[in-house]
């Protein structure tokens, strides 16, 4: 086998693995920024984890590179063209429409005016991570907050319920109930207690009741008993 073929075999090969490995991506852009070509990590990359989900996948040749990047990034092609060198080592951070940012240490290499861009190493940033933990934290805080003001409630019902109890069973204690047959003298109308003995009306009720008697005289007795005074 000569050397021809085996440059074929390895090239092949180093293509296949280039095409489908998760941790290197590539990127063909002309002077203008504008893809030419990519391999398919790249588009794992931004459309990985829900991050671009304004982006229809699909070709996206002839897009320019900086529609997938944050503004800080954009400024490293300004810096590529300043220098006199063939390439730099740089972090792209790729982000659309405010989109949680991904951060790719690339190295960017100039070629007869073009960009080939090489992302050696994919790491997600934490940011995305820690805007959703400080949500979570923030509604955490609101429902403990809500909560402590719920049982502060619930205290508060549960003390005038208890203030409620007591003036009921301080009340109910105070009140005196007649009930059953009482017997009551059909011509003088005295009342029998329990324990044999005749009471006025008036003195029983007194003393089973809270009621209490102001003594007056009604019309037919009056003329009954003081006809000669009208």
């Amino acid at each position: 086998m000569n050397s021809s073929t085996l440059i074929n075999i390895y090239t092949a090969s180093l293509e296949k693995y280039l095409d489908n490995t998760d941790s290197i991506i590539i990127l063909l852009l002309d002077e203008k920024l504008t893809i030419q070509d990519y391999n398919k990590p790249f588009i794992k990359l931004i459309t990985s984890r829900g991050l671009f989900r304004r982006i229809k996948v699909g070709d996206i040749k002839g897009e320019s590179i900086l529609n997938f990047l944050t503004q800080e990034s954009c400024s490293v092609f300004n810096a590529c063209e300043d220098r006199e060198v063939d390439f730099i080592k740089n972090k792209l951070n790729f982000s659309v429409s405010g989109s949680p940012s991904m951060t790719v240490s690339c190295y960017i290499f100039r070629v007869d005016h073009c960009y080939l861009i090489i992302g050696e190493q994919i790491t997600l940033t934490e940011s995305h991570f820690m805007d959703k933990m400080s949500i979570l934290n923030n509604e955490m805080t609101n429902m403990v907050r809500e909560i402590q003001q719920k049982n502060r409630e619930i205290q508060q019902k549960n003390r005038e319920i208890q203030h409620k109890n007591i003036e009921l069973e301080k009340a109910y204690s105070q009140i005196k109930i007649l009930s059953g047959i009482i017997p009551i003298c059909m011509h003088c109308k005295g009342i029998r207690d329990d324990q044999g003995y005749w009471n006025k009306v008036e003195e029983y009720i007194t003393q089973h009741s809270d009621a209490q008697f102001s003594h007056g005289i009604c019309p037919k007795c009056m003329e009954k008993y003081y006809s000669e005074y009208l």
